[in-house]
């Protein structure tokens, strides 16, 4: 881009195409965080993100359509920029694109999504202006407002701002970190497609079954003789022959009790990488990687040791192995992932919004690069 300015139709064309390429990296952002859970995506699209990006979105939108139309106009690109009709809408873009900078100055707004939008705010401005024939000194006033806005976005002590938001983020996650590490889980360092297994315990599963009993009566008659006298019926005295029957409870075996062989498994939460980024292009700005864990417990089969052993009626290496998750250890397992999973659920929501002000801030600082470019001062 040149530092002389004119109002030309060439010059309209590079401004439309400045605004593709900024409207396609914002896009790829945006696709990036639609991948993202929805809790975090409802944090992210708040109201005055809808109102600004159809405030905004909206000016850029209208400008391009009418630099398409100077291309056909009649009477070529100078008919078409002197067209009262037609200024009268650039000057309609220009006030709605002037009402949205100002409700983002007014509120303080510097987070990264609003931050954004800026770099295309900025270019619409300039391309609007320069066809409205404004000079280059009030193109330039024009800019330093926005470049301004975008200052206040990578100031690390402004409250909200992205740089301070990240710096927050990053704090966070180096908590997180900390805190999985406490229960065995370490992130590494550097982008990997490799999974994590983090070890849960392991514990021996003896195949054993007691057997079955029940509880059974059981009775015996006997005869008591009342008087004296041989043989029954009546006695000598008199008496007679008394039956009596005398019952008792019995515990009774009914299936014989079964000890079994024994396995040894060990318990383990799987965690692999959710979103990582492209191996191929290492220097992507809008990648965020997170860690998604298994959800089950895996158990698998080790050489039998000193583990704690743990009894249950299996009789198979299957139900073995699925005894070995409702054991005493796999309690303890399932308590341990379940923390490990609310610890890698809040990571991950932090490592998306620092992905999100890490691609904002570069966003900003490559779109400041450009308006210098553009009036062509070195930065």
């Amino acid at each position: 881009m040149g530092a002389m300015l004119s109002a030309s139709l060439d010059y309209q064309r590079i401004m439309s195409k400045q605004l593709t390429s900024i409207q396609l990296g914002l896009a790829e952002i945006l696709t990036k965080l639609n991948s993202l859970e929805p809790a975090i995506k409802n944090l992210l699209y708040l109201e005055r993100m809808d109102r600004l990006q159809a405030e905004i979105g909206g000016c850029v939108i209208l400008y391009r359509q009418a630099i398409t139309e100077s291309s056909v106009f009649n009477g070529g690109y100078d008919a078409w920029s002197t067209n009262e009709v037609v200024r009268s809408k650039l000057f309609h873009i220009l006030h709605r694109l002037a009402d949205a900078l100002a409700e983002v100055e007014h509120g303080g707004w510097a987070d990264a999504t609003t931050s954004l939008y800026l770099p295309a705010a900025v270019f619409t401005s300039l391309g609007v202006n320069a066809a409205l024939g404004m000079p280059r000194s009030g193109m330039m006033a024009s800019a330093q407002e926005v470049l301004d806005l975008m200052s206040r976005a990578a100031d690390p002590e402004i409250e909200n701002s992205a740089a301070a938001s990240l710096r927050q983020r990053i704090a966070s996650m180096t908590k997180l970190s900390a805190d999985l590490s406490g229960e065995g889980l370490i992130l590494p360092d550097i982008d990997s497609l490799a999974g994590i297994s983090l070890g849960l315990g392991s514990v021996r599963v003896q195949d054993y079954y007691a057997g079955t009993t029940k509880e059974q009566e059981k009775c015996k008659r006997i005869y008591e003789r009342r008087g004296g006298g041989k043989g029954g019926g009546t006695n000598e005295a008199g008496g007679a022959d008394n039956l009596k029957e005398i019952c008792w409870t019995e515990t009774v075996q009914v299936n014989p009790p079964r000890q079994g062989p024994v396995s040894a498994f060990e318990l383990s939460l799987k965690v692999m990488p959710k979103f990582v980024r492209d191996p191929k292009n290492p220097d992507s700005l809008y990648s965020v990687r997170q860690w998604e864990p298994a959800p089950d417990i895996s158990a698998q089969e080790v050489p039998v040791a000193g583990q704690p052993l743990h009894q249950a009626d299996a009789p198979s290496l299957a139900t073995r192995q699925a005894a070995s998750l409702t054991s005493g250890v796999g309690t303890q397992a399932l308590a341990k992932a379940t923390r490990v999973r609310a610890l890698l659920a809040r990571h991950n929501d932090e490592s998306a919004y620092a992905a999100l002000n890490v691609g904002a801030l570069v966003a900003l600082s490559q779109a400041r690069q450009d308006v210098f470019t553009f009036f062509g001062i070195k930065a």
